[in-house]
């Protein structure tokens, strides 16, 4: 009897821990990754662009910038073709196993503190600083033009050199003629422009105002003459172009929705040639009056047609590139050529972009 006690004893003791080591092997499953797709960077994409064709809106292209932090992208304005987006999907991970509820072990309530002060206001949450808005970067704003149908009053004229040459440049000297009812101020910085008449079949559409280059007044020479210095030229200056004062402008253009319903064509480029395509200026044929803003984007598209004389037929049309607003005028406005995949000529369509 002793020893079948002893055999019973020895079998219990193998089969408690048994039960302990299978307790122990129990693991919670673990949660699946995202799953992840990437996009290879073309050649004319922007994340605005990325963003309106994959997430289905050109407003998210901040979570797609947020998400290849890794590649880096230190500028959402510059991205290169063949960099390698991560675009993660928004399906949701499989819920996490929720583990089983420990046992309950009765706790005493903690004393309260001595004069503990119950407050029924909420605790306030700082805001968090509002996102930047999306914006382009276009360094030589101070350098576009624009057209209206009124001249701009000019401040002053070149007269020449101080040695004589045909064609003015940065940091050259210029005799410049002062207007008789306003003395021009030493140190004061004044942009030289050129105007020139835009016409259209012989319709008149305004008056082009091209930007020259940057001039600073040095010193007084005479009777309604004094000196500049050419602080900067973006074309070849020459006697006979005007002055007005210098209004810098920020390099940085806020993007901005585009208004729905706008059709319009391009009139010609700000160097008036004949086929241009990407990092060219042009002016279109809207401006305040139809909603036209600086920072919205249009599609240039082209009508595809087929048939001689009468039997001209149009077939289709296709998008071609895009334009994006610097400057707008009340009539007119200029863009930029942001994207072309063929060449671009006046008389192209644009309109606002499908969304």
């Amino acid at each position: 009897m002793h020893k079948i006690k002893s055999i019973a004893v020895i079998v219990v003791c193998f089969i408690i821990p048994l039960g302990v080591f299978a307790e122990e092997k129990k693991e919670s499953p673990t949660p699946s990754s995202p799953k992840e797709d990437y996009y290879v960077v073309k050649k004319g994409d922007t994340l605005w662009d990325i963003s309106q064709k994959l997430l289905k809106s050109p407003w998210r292209w901040k979570i797609l910038w947020d998400q290849n932090k890794d590649i880096p992208i230190p500028n959402p304005n510059l991205i290169y073709p063949g960099q390698k987006l991560k675009l993660i999907s928004t399906a949701s991970p499989p819920p996490a196993a929720t583990p089983a509820p420990a046992p309950s072990v009765p706790i005493a309530p903690p004393e309260p503190l001595p004069e503990e002060v119950i407050s029924d206001t909420p605790a306030q949450i700082p805001e968090q600083p509002p996102a930047a808005p999306p914006y382009y970067i276009y360094s030589s704003m101070n350098r576009v033009g624009f057209v209206r149908k009124e001249q701009v009053v000019s401040e002053g004229s070149v007269l020449r050199g101080r040695e004589l040459k045909n064609n003015l440049s940065t940091g050259d000297l210029v005799y410049i003629r002062e207007p008789n009812d306003k003395p021009m101020t030493i140190g004061k910085q004044y942009t030289i422009f050129r105007t020139l008449p835009i016409r259209e079949e012989q319709r008149f559409i305004g008056i082009q105002h091209r930007m020259i280059g940057l001039v600073e007044i040095s010193e007084k020479e005479s009777q309604g003459i004094v000196i500049g210095k050419i602080i900067e030229s973006y074309r070849p200056i020459v006697s006979g172009d005007l002055l007005m004062s210098y209004i810098p402008r920020s390099s940085r253009v806020i993007l901005s929705e585009s208004p729905n319903g706008i059709r319009g064509k391009i009139l010609m480029s700000e160097d008036n040639i004949k086929a241009f395509g990407e990092h060219h200026t042009v002016f279109i044929d809207k401006g305040k009056k139809d909603g036209i803003a600086a920072g919205q984007k249009y599609t240039v598209c082209e009508s595809i047609k087929m048939g001689e004389g009468d039997s001209l037929e149009k077939i289709g049309v296709y998008d071609i590139g895009s334009v994006l607003v610097l400057h707008a005028e009340q009539e007119i406005s200029t863009a930029l050529l942001i994207k072309s995949v063929k060449e671009i000529h006046p008389g192209m369509q644009i309109r606002t972009p499908n969304r």
